[in-house]
């Protein structure tokens, strides 16, 4: 029988790479980037546990110039 799920039961998803567009930086036009994180501080106000909160959010930066594109910012 055909299983269309792969390990873990999860949905297979094919993606043709060739049709995708290459993102550029927007300072230099580079086509590299590397992985930052940048720390988030959740006052205790709007904090879920009632208590100040820091959080990682995975960013990524220009590997040639370091500039951090704006659309990776406003999510």
């Amino acid at each position: 029988m055909f299983n269309p799920k792969g390990p873990g039961g999860k949905q297979q998803i094919r993606i043709d790479a060739s049709s995708a567009k290459d993102v550029e930086c927007d300072n230099c036009s580079s086509l590299f980037f590397e992985p930052v994180i940048l720390l988030k501080r959740l006052s205790a106000l709007t904090s879920p546990t009632g208590e100040e909160m820091l959080f990682p959010a995975q960013l990524f930066r220009c590997t040639d110039c370091k500039h951090i594109n704006k659309e990776f910012l406003e999510q």
